[in-house]
């Protein structure tokens, strides 16, 4: 405990009402339990004291002022006030410093104004406790960085598997020697990432682990022979509850170890579908960009994560820093660089065998039928229009020659009428003398 920061509660030790009560108490306790060292009353002491003290008050003076001492009310620990009948929580704690066997006293803290080094009318209050003098753990009086291992310990051992089927996520190598490993992966750059943003020095070692399964790895690191491992098992278990709630039956399912064979399965028509993890989703169709197609509704499942033995004291500062990798963006950054990273190779797995691209050949028949049908069809329209006309023409033919008929009638009345007025109008012949 030494070196360690904590609170207490606060009461006045200076008003004579306390004076009286801790001189009665000491000398009442010493004598009722003269084996014990430590006779000072604590704030348990001096609570149960106004709890009685108020009830006692409470009774005597019901008919005068009782009402008023149950709204507000100083006793030993500080003002006491009801608030719907209940006791308002303490507005005050003191910060203190463990030191061996005793304590320091750093300052205070009051409820809506913050830290101060004292308590009263004159206290000055801030919002942080950086000008507070502390000793750490260890007696450094810098504030520390956190959780670290000594010097002296064994690095931290990190198990990954080696027949992992998805190497985009973990990937081991020996290098033309053998003599050397590689450990290589997006789960390897995002362990990187986060002990880049914790707040102390972590030193690791990476381990291969060739065990058959997950889980037998989960083993493992329960039996705390590997403390840590980039883990699927919370994924796995996800899955397998969505299975059972929705009714598959457990015996049609098949699992493959990876992304390649979920190819050959679909190609094969072994499986008719396949689930997949969006980050194992995004790089399937990264690699196979011809062929397959996305269906159906997404479901939020656990997802990727590192595992660490229970109780594990790194464990509250790898979710930290976790957490700010994946605010920063850099979790997203690493996984679209891994997804970039992989090239559409449908023609690796000869995928247009079996199942060809739709091409313009595939719709020859279909091309014939709508080219005759729409040939058909401009005939017809033609022909239509052609008749049509033809009729029009006619039409305008018969009227044409019943306006000329018309006209050559008028003309030859004209004439006739006119000759009629000529005859008409001529002087009448001379008389001759006989």
């Amino acid at each position: 405990m030494q070196g360690i920061v904590g609170v207490k509660s606060y009461f006045p030790e200076t008003g004579q009402c306390f004076k009286d009560f801790y001189k009665r108490f000491r000398r009442r306790f010493s004598t009722q339990h003269p084996e014990e060292d430590n006779n000072e009353p604590g704030i348990f002491a001096v609570q149960a004291y106004d709890a009685l003290r108020t009830m006692a008050l409470a009774i005597n003076e019901t008919n005068f002022g009782g009402q008023e001492l149950l709204t507000k009310y100083h006793d030993l620990s500080g003002k006491i006030q009801f608030i719907n009948q209940e006791v308002a929580s303490k507005y005050t704690f003191q910060i203190i410093n463990i030191m061996g066997k005793s304590y320091r006293e750093l300052g205070f803290w009051s409820n809506g104004f913050g830290f101060s080094k004292t308590i009263g009318e004159g206290a000055y209050y801030t919002s942080s406790m950086n000008d507070y003098h502390v000793f750490w753990p260890g007696g450094p009086r810098d504030t520390p960085r956190g959780w670290t291992i000594r010097a002296s310990d064994n690095p931290l051992r990190i198990g990954v598997p080696t027949n992992s089927g998805y190497t985009e996520y973990v990937n081991v190598q020996q290098d033309r020697l053998g003599n050397n490993l590689s450990f290589t992966g997006f789960a390897i750059d995002v362990f990187h990432a986060t002990l880049e943003r914790l707040p102390f020095y972590l030193p690791y070692k990476f381990v291969p682990f060739n065990g058959t399964s997950y889980n037998e790895l989960v083993k493992q690191i329960h039996l705390k022979r590997l403390p840590a491992k980039s883990n699927r098992s919370l994924l796995w278990l996800s899955f397998t509850t969505l299975f059972s709630l929705t009714g598959y039956d457990q015996n049609r399912l098949r699992t493959y170890s990876s992304i390649d064979a979920y190819a050959q399965a679909l190609k094969n028509k072994e499986i008719a579908a396949a689930f997949l993890e969006a980050p194992l989703a995004k790089v399937f169709f990264a690699k196979y960009c011809k062929g397959f197609v996305k269906v159906g509704p997404t479901y939020k499942v656990g997802g990727f994560g590192f595992a660490f033995p229970r109780g594990s004291p790194l464990l509250a500062s790898m979710n930290e820093a976790l957490l700010k990798v994946s605010e920063s963006g850099k979790l997203l950054e690493l996984e679209n660089s891994m997804v970039a990273s992989n090239q559409c190779r449908d023609r690796d797995i000869d995928l247009d065998d079996e199942n060809p691209s739709l091409g313009p050949s595939c719709f020859r028949v279909l091309f014939i039928l709508t080219g005759a049908t729409s040939t058909l069809a401009l005939v017809s329209y033609v022909l239509l229009k052609a008749n049509s006309m033809l009729k029009h023409k006619s039409i305008w033919r018969l009227m044409l020659a019943v306006m000329k008929h018309w006209r050559f009638q008028k003309k030859h009345f004209t004439r006739r009428v006119s000759n009629a007025e000529i005859h008409g109008n001529s002087p009448p012949d001379a008389l001759h003398p006989v």
